[in-house]
């Protein structure tokens, strides 16, 4: 049954939002200023497909609803951080017909602890699973249907394409194990999960693509702030600039005696205004270098002496 409509009430404490869906073209578009929850939408609806309900704890709001043809589901968070909730219910119209509280000990027990999926006696030969109490053909299932999510790196572990960290097998099943088909799903779950949740959690396939605006690809396998990028890489730039700056000064320094000598022969008349315009230039060139932190605030600035006038 198709998903008709999403209300949030009090996202972040403060926003109301209801997103009706558009079925006759297929696609409907959220408009709306930064910071009023958009993407925060998106990432509750991802959280809710992909079966990982608990992480809806991590956000706040108030009530999410969303309603199909049939069934009606409500998820009630909270705002208040002394005040934790987290309760699924189904509707079938106005009628309360299933709920589950998150934070029932038998519940909350089982995924703070990472006990989603029962522990496996997994066998590797070769940086292979073998065998698993649960699926002969765990390998298989690792490769076909959770390589868009992590990869193995060595013979029990995997790096998470989403975050970068790295993490057991155990508990790539345990983070990502409900986006598995059903065949596969019930040979690993442990059951904590109620099975008119498991079925709404495969309603609706969904991809959420992030905007990326200020983060980009560290490498095949993370991203990073790009802020933090370019800055570390502007850091880098201006310390071998003042590397070769200094380079620079160290031989005008030793050069000088030499230059100086081969000065004084070439002796040039210069006025008393040809002097202070050239110092007043110099100033402000040092003072444009000292603005963005290539002359140190604390060298001794250039100081004039009045220049004495001939009188008679």
């Amino acid at each position: 049954m198709d998903l008709n409509r999403i209300r949030l009430t009090k996202l972040f404490g403060a926003f109301n939002h209801e997103i009706s869906l558009n079925k006759d073209i297929g696609i409907t578009l959220v408009l709306g200023e930064n910071g009023l929850g958009k993407t925060v939408i998106l990432k509750l609806l991802k959280i809710v497909f992909e079966g990982n309900f608990m992480d809806l704890k991590n956000y706040d709001f108030e009530r999410m609803d969303l309603d199909f043809d049939d069934f009606k589901y409500s998820f009630f968070g909270s705002v208040d951080p002394d005040n934790e909730r987290l309760i699924a219910r189904m509707y079938r119209g106005k009628n309360k017909i299933q709920e589950m509280d998150f934070m029932n000990s038998e519940v909350f027990e089982p995924y703070s602890s990472g006990r989603l999926f029962d522990d496996s006696d997994f066998l590797f030969e070769n940086d292979f699973i073998i065998r698993s109490k649960h699926s002969p053909e765990l390998e298989y299932v690792f490769d076909k249907y959770l390589s868009r999510y992590v990869h193995r790196v060595s013979k029990d572990e995997w790096i998470d394409h989403r975050t970068g960290r790295l993490m057991s097998t155990r508990a790539v099943l345990n983070r990502y194990g409900r986006t598995l088909p059903p065949r596969y799903r019930n040979a690993f779950t442990s059951n904590v999960i109620p099975t008119w949740l498991d079925e709404l959690s495969q309603r609706v396939k969904i991809y959420l693509i992030e905007t990326q605006r200020l983060r980009t690809k560290k490498s095949s396998d993370s991203y990073q702030d790009a802020v933090i990028s370019i800055s570390k890489e502007l850091s880098q730039k201006v310390k071998g600039l003042l590397a070769t700056a200094n380079e620079h000064a160290s031989q005008l320094d030793r050069s000088y005696p030499t230059r100086l000598l081969s000065k004084i022969d070439e002796l040039e008349n210069i006025s008393d205004e040809d002097l202070e315009a050239r110092l007043t230039l110099l100033e402000k060139r040092r003072e444009k270098l000292r603005k963005v932190g290539l002359v140190d605030p604390s060298e001794d600035e250039i100081t004039r002496e009045p220049v004495p006038r001939n009188t008679k």
